[in-house]
């Protein structure tokens, strides 16, 4: 028997709460309730057991700041590894998703909420998987080039896949002091990382090396950008295979929606945190069937 789910109901409205917590412990959810993000915040403390996921409805549409009242959240250890949605009308929308993620949500769902959706993203499957997107539009110094001594390339790439070795990670940015914090935290996951001054030596290294199992790029770069890296690594045998984050400022939100729809499988927003990385790194991992050691 798999555990019991916990998840906080989050809304000013006492008749959604009242409807959405009756759905949901009659599927042996464990329930708990509260007006908003705010309050939760400051009552988290008094959580007795630790929480899988918080749901509120999202209204973009606001100032509220979403990320820092999350992160705020995040501090207590009943929702550290917590995953946050929100309930909107907008929820198809490629749109309102990235919006919505760039302010610490992990994703929409449905409003009207929808009880199948919601039992989905609460199913252990779901964090190896996106949830169902229901017709959505989308859902440090290099100090060498060579691979780690007595590391052999492999006659293809399905012998990388759920390796019990540390996930080979290539950060792709011409900010050295960006590739520095980035390799910083990667490693500290248990990832062996590469760096790339730019596009084109990015994609010098995928050719000539073990390909990577997930590549973190910016998209604003000279001689290559992340674009034309990604569409090209594409091109390559088995590099439909490599997952790519993008990693870019907040004021490129027009850019980290297109870098979507150009296959990026999730972005990270530059000035970027520490467990903003960790989480969609090891996620990205995880999804595409490589394991860090240290999750």
């Amino acid at each position: 028997m798999s555990p019991t789910k916990h998840v906080s109901i989050i809304s000013d409205d006492s008749k959604f709460r009242i409807l959405l917590v009756s759905a949901l412990k009659n599927s042996g959810i464990s329930c708990h309730e509260g007006q908003s993000l705010t309050e939760l915040s400051l009552s988290s403390q008094e959580m007795p057991e630790s929480c899988d996921a918080v749901l509120f409805p999202w209204r973009g549409d606001t100032e509220e700041d979403y990320g820092q009242i999350i992160a705020a959240i995040k501090l207590n250890d009943a929702f550290a590894s917590a995953r946050f949605f929100g309930f909107s009308e907008e929820w198809r929308t490629l749109r309102a998703r990235v919006r919505a993620r760039m302010q610490g949500l992990d994703d929409l769902l449905a409003l009207p909420p929808n009880l199948e959706q919601v039992l989905q993203i609460l199913s252990p499957k779901s964090h190896d998987a996106e949830q169902p997107q229901e017709n959505a539009e989308t859902t440090a110094e290099v100090p060498t080039k060579t691979l780690p001594s007595g590391e052999k390339k492999p006659e293809n790439r399905s012998e990388t896949k759920h390796s019990s070795g540390s996930p080979r990670v290539l950060v792709v940015d011409d900010a050295s002091v960006i590739r520095v914090g980035l390799r910083h935290l990667l490693e500290k996951i248990g990832c062996v990382v590469f760096e790339a001054e730019n596009g084109a030596e990015g994609l010098r290294f995928i050719r000539s090396q073990v390909p990577p199992n997930l590549v973190l790029t910016d998209l604003i770069m000279p001689e290559m950008d992340g674009f034309r890296l990604m569409a090209r690594v594409r091109e390559l045998p088995g590099g439909k295979d490599i997952p790519f984050i993008v990693v870019s400022g907040y004021g490129d939100k027009e850019k980290l929606i297109q870098a979507l729809r150009f296959g990026a499988v999730d972005f990270i927003v530059k000035p970027f945190r520490p467990e903003v990385v960790k989480l969609k790194t090891q996620r990205a991992l995880h999804r595409f069937g490589y394991f860090a050691p240290n999750t």
